[in-house]
């Protein structure tokens, strides 16, 4: 119980996020799906489920989220290097 559906989920979220708690699958679901999200604010990402996480690869999870990562860091740097 207590669980919003994905368009529950969509609606409420922020343009910009600083704190993330979210469960491997609907993170991916968001970065995937949800056009206006992006990681590139994030400061803090909470992981749910981390004992299902223990016990199994959950779909490469953890590729898709540093892929989002490291392309932010990446044009966080050219934007150092190219300020418009």
């Amino acid at each position: 119980g207590g669980q919003l559906t994905y368009t529950d989920e969509k609606a409420m979220l922020a343009p910009s996020l600083d704190i993330l708690v979210a469960t491997p699958g609907r993170l991916i679901e968001h970065i995937m799906h949800t056009p206006f999200f992006s990681l590139r604010d994030l400061q803090y990402l909470v992981l749910d489920e981390a004992d299902r996480l223990l016990s199994q690869s959950y779909q490469n999870w953890i590729t898709h989220i540093t892929d989002v990562t490291e392309a932010r860091e990446v044009e966080d740097s050219t934007m150092a290097v190219n300020p418009q």
